[in-house]
């Protein structure tokens, strides 16, 4: 590890030394930066401050990755890019570039040497609004000229991600040489990590790798709580499965158990079966495509249920092509576990019934496109009473959420289901790896 020091001086004020260690960080998986040099800006000076402690951060430009991703499932044909070396391609403005001046020498006996970094600085607060807030202005000075390349550059990028697509390979071919993106040839059986999911363009299909995790002596809540966030899954695909492991940790808390605690061998042995079974889901690929032919008609069904232990809900895109038939794609779900003080099992409902409607706003804002029918689905008569009736009849805690989920949907719109043809019940309930690649209602 190298140690670089910044040095800034503002009018009238004594310098001031901010530390800047550095380190490689090499990621062979990575299509176009293989080796990263990452700054720790936030180690301390001798002034008890770093460098990080007196930068801005910038906000938030971008629209955020679950609706990049569902956005992505929405087009026939798709691209992904990625920009290479971003924040080295970005230049810092001329007079700003001695608050990045660097003192260095590689030994204590050579001669200093003086140097300014004159691109961003990976590692430093203001990094990610920096580069993020280029392709913003980017997109802007576009907007006339290219229009749709425009508003791609705008709403399709996660940090240096893009992940969008077009319905016509003529708009897509169109819009490809439009976007200033570097793109890696793949083969056919090529994975691509993208916004930490991985994408097989051969089948056009996610699909989840998971790493085989060894046996550990000491199995903790801590170390429980890691295994269960390796899996990364934004959109909700493995939720019936991850919500057992949801519905385990919350046991753990009953049991009063402590974060660094040795578990009970029974309970240490009941986890790694759980995790065991995730290998399984190296065989399940998911469609990428929501809408899988040119569409006629689309209608998105909402389902949400609940359980003593969980409650969640689902939503899926239900087309019809020209020929006249009609396919359903899941799009996204999501997933809660219930209260420890424990609640009646209508209470539970309604919270996936507002559950359903939070996720129904994601939702819309993501796909931006027109939608006939919508319909929300449950299984509960209650909460279908509940929504029908005067707010003001109900008590506190049923009225505000009622009122909630009406403010973003019409008591006509919520429809009954029965159980076994509600998907959202295997969400409520849980279920393994191996039983969910035969679940067809899911």
């Amino acid at each position: 590890m190298g140690h670089m020091k910044i040095v800034s001086k503002e009018e009238n004020q004594p310098s001031v030394a901010f530390y800047l260690p550095h380190h490689p960080v090499i990621k062979l998986s990575s299509l176009t930066t293989k080796l990263r040099v990452v700054f720790d800006a936030s180690a301390k000076s001798t002034s008890n401050l770093s460098l990080n402690d007196v930068l801005l951060c910038g906000p938030t430009v971008q629209d955020d990755l679950v609706t990049i991703l569902m956005r992505f499932r929405k087009h026939q044909l798709v691209i992904t890019a990625d920009v290479e070396k971003m924040f080295r391609q970005i230049r810092v403005a001329e007079e700003d570039l001695d608050w990045q001046r660097i003192v260095w020498r590689s030994q204590p006996d050579k001669a200093l040497q003086l140097y300014r970094l004159t691109t961003v600085t990976y590692g430093t607060t203001s990094a990610s609004f920096m580069a993020t807030n280029c392709l913003i202005l980017l997109s802007e000075e576009s907007k006339q000229k290219y229009p749709e390349a425009s508003r791609v550059i705008r709403h399709d990028f996660y940090m240096d991600d893009l992940m969008t697509g077009a319905s016509t390979v003529d708009e897509y071919c169109h819009l490809q040489k439009q976007i200033n993106s570097i793109l890696e040839s793949i083969g056919e059986d090529g994975v691509i990590k993208s916004l930490g999911l991985s994408w097989k363009p051969a089948l056009d299909a996610f699909q989840f790798i998971v790493e085989r995790k060894a046996f550990l002596a000491k199995s903790t809540k801590r170390t429980l709580l890691a295994d269960l966030n390796r899996i990364f899954d934004p959109l909700g695909f493995l939720a019936p499965v991850l919500v057992r492991g949801k519905i385990f940790l919350q046991q753990l808390w009953q049991l009063k158990i402590e974060w660094d605690q040795q578990l009970p061998e029974e309970l240490s042995n009941r986890w790694y079966t759980f995790y065991q079974e995730f290998n399984d889901l190296s065989y399940l690929p998911i469609p990428r495509k929501c809408i899988p032919y040119q569409s006629v008609e689309v209608e998105i069904h909402r389902f949400c249920d609940a359980s003593e232990e969980a409650y969640g809900s689902a939503i899926y895109v239900q087309s019809k092509d020209m020929t006249g038939c009609w396919h359903s794609r899941l799009l996204c779900s999501r997933t809660c576990v219930a209260p420890l003080k424990g609640s009646t099992i209508p209470r539970l409902e309604l919270g996936g019934a507002l559950t359903l409607a939070q996720l129904s706003i994601k939702v819309s804002e993501a796909l931006e496109m027109e939608v006939k029918k919508f319909y929300l689905w449950t299984y509960s008569m209650v909460v279908l009473g509940w929504l029908n009736s005067q707010a003001c009849r109900l008590k506190t805690f049923l009225a505000n959420r009622v009122e909630e989920i009406l403010e973003t949907t019409q008591p006509e719109q919520w429809r009954h289901v029965v159980t076994s043809e509600n998907p959202a019940d295997i969400l409520s309930r849980g279920t393994t790896p191996n039983n969910l690649q035969n679940m067809n209602l899911w």
